[in-house]
């Protein structure tokens, strides 16, 4: 065969010193042949290497890939050592792995594409099928239509050499799903799973381990729902990108540092186990971030990782739900400058963060909106027991330091002379808990029906009045006063002593949004002593100006009525 390299063996003729009619071309020619051999040879293994690299397609239908049946690929072999592979099932075929392992490099890249709109491809890896990719593996990132593997049995998926997995990202649907057998990413390294558009990991049982993390974009769910099912994230941070969402309902998800929720994302915690051995961080750090929480707990470890041990909220993100945040490590942070809701699900539950260190509850940005603390549908949220000394001023739910509280529903102690040294117990509870309907019903009638914006509980633990005072400053909820009477009913604070309600209302600040008690010389005993509840109810004014309207209206039906 011609090869236009070997045109360039040709003699060179020169004129020798000694002799002007000799041509003496024999060591040049030798120099020129070896390097032209030597070209000659790189081209031939690099055209052998690129052969033995080639992509394998699959052109089988529906049917099983085994070790011997080449007519279902092109070009005509079965796929080995450093092949790459791609499946596209236009007609939505099902494809069966059952292939003996290939060599330790297995394959350079393995596509599953679809490009038969509304059909769905399925691959199958199940038994005790062994599959390594030693680059990359994209599933449906190239589709028309959709894609869905499953991951069964014993068998394992091995994603290896620094390669990443992607699902979906082009696929209106690529759904992966893990019922059993082994995922292992990063074994000499690796970028991990990135969920895509359309992509989704259904994980209910089996292992899944990585070195690297698990990022979930705008559109792609991660779901973990098997008991036996179990995460294991020894180094990168789980991600969740704007618009992702994270669940886990079962089993146990473990990672060394924990998840950046971003704009958008969310995270569904209902139930399993989150576990982290060297710190754990919960950041929410995208407007629209969320944390939903429905029971369990959650242990941020000692540990020494940068910025472990703690829960971060910026502003607008939220976390919810009930159930318990807690850490072991006094360096653990708990920096809020978003929305904390303590929401019972129509039950008496409690999201309970009391492990943190007063000290360490924070918020960085000042609220001028309405972020802070909340309480619903029967739920309680409990945070940090606090110390209280003489002559001094605590916040509760907001940073020890700052002496204009803002968080909504934060509060500002501040004692006499004559108090004894302790700690106290603050908790926020929600209105409609079961547990104190008898008192919010004698509340409406000692504050003549008024609503309740805000409530909290306190329990002295070892801090007692003595011969002093103590003086209490909520942040009240002024989104919700606004939300009643037009935003022009009149703000009351009443204590709860066990048997009756008074009110203790000193002042209130409608510009800076708190109110203040009179000075406290007991919160009461017995059953829910110590309830301190703003209220809101309708200025006589607008009493006024609603019955008028009310006889107004009448007047004009009745004037009607009688033209008709």
């Amino acid at each position: 065969m011609y090869n236009s390299s070997m045109s360039r063996i040709l003699p060179i003729k020169t004129t020798s010193p000694f002799n002007s009619t000799t041509p003496t071309h024999t060591m040049n020619t030798k120099s020129h042949l070896t390097r032209n051999v030597a070209l000659l040879a790189a081209v031939v293994l690099a055209s052998s290497t690129s052969l033995h690299a080639q992509a394998r397609s699959w052109v089988g239908g529906n049917g099983t890939w085994d070790d011997t049946t080449t007519a279902n690929w092109s070009p005509n072999t079965v796929p080995v050592l450093a092949n790459s592979v791609e499946i596209n099932a236009g007609s939505g075929i099902t494809v069966n792995y059952t292939a003996t392992p290939v060599a330790a490099d297995g394959f350079v890249r393995f596509d599953i594409t679809n490009s038969g709109v509304g059909t769905t491809a399925i691959f199958n890896l199940d038994s005790s099928d062994i599959l390594r990719v030693n680059n990359t593996f994209t599933f449906g990132r190239f589709s028309g239509g959709n894609v869905q593997a499953n991951l069964s049995g014993s068998a394992q998926f091995i994603l290896d050499g620094g390669g990443s997995f992607e699902i979906g990202g082009s696929a209106p649907s690529a759904v992966f799903n893990q019922s059993g057998g082994t995922f292992t990413a990063g074994v000499t390294g690796g970028a991990g799973l990135s969920l895509l558009a359309g992509g989704t990991y259904n994980l209910s049982g089996g292992n899944y381990t990585s070195t690297g993390g698990i990022r979930v974009a705008t559109g792609a769910t991660f779901n973990q729902t098997g008991a036996s099912a179990s995460v294991v994230l020894p180094a990168a941070p789980q991600t969740i990108l704007a618009g992702g969402t994270w669940n886990l309902s079962n089993g146990t998800y473990s990672t060394g540092n924990g998840f950046d929720i971003q704009a958008g994302g969310s995270a569904s915690f209902t139930g399993g186990t989150i576990a982290a051995t060297t710190g754990l961080r919960i950041t929410l750090t995208g407007a629209g971030a969320s944390w939903t929480q429905a029971g369990g707990t959650i242990a941020l470890n000692t540990g020494g990782n940068a910025g472990a041990n703690t829960l971060t909220l910026v502003q607008s993100s939220t976390v919810q739900g009930y159930g318990t945040i807690s850490t072991a490590a006094s360096n653990g942070v708990f920096q809020n400058s978003g929305r904390v809701i303590a929401n019972g699900g129509g039950t008496n539950r409690t999201l309970d963060f009391s492990s943190f260190t007063p000290a360490n509850v924070i918020n960085t940005s000042d609220n001028t909106t309405n972020n802070g603390w909340f309480a619903t549908a029967r739920g309680t949220l409990l945070l940090p027991t606090v110390t209280v000394n003489a002559t001094t001023s605590t916040n509760w739910g907001e940073a020890a330091g700052d002496t204009t509280i803002d968080l909504v529903n934060s509060l500002r102690l501040t004692t006499s002379a004559g108090t004894t040294n302790g700690t106290l117990s603050i908790s926020l509870l929600a209105p409609d808990r079961t547990d104190i309907s008898t008192e919010m019903t004698s509340l409406s009638t000692a504050s003549g029906g008024a609503s309740v914006i805000g409530l909290w509980d306190f329990n002295p633990i070892t801090f007692a009045f003595g011969s002093g005072n103590l003086t209490a400053t909520a942040r009240f909820d002024r989104v919700a006063y606004d939300g009643l009477f037009s935003g022009i009913g009149t703000l009351g604070l009443f204590l709860y002593n066990g048997s009756t309600w008074s009110s203790v209302l000193a002042s209130s600040d409608m510009t800076n949004n708190r109110i203040t008690s009179n000075a406290l010389t007991s919160f009461g005993s017995g059953t829910n002593a110590g309830l301190l509840a703003v209220t809101v109810v309708p200025e006589p004014a607008t009493w006024l100006l609603v019955a008028g309207s009310l006889t107004a209206l009448v007047v004009l039906r009745r004037r009607r009525a009688r033209e008709f």
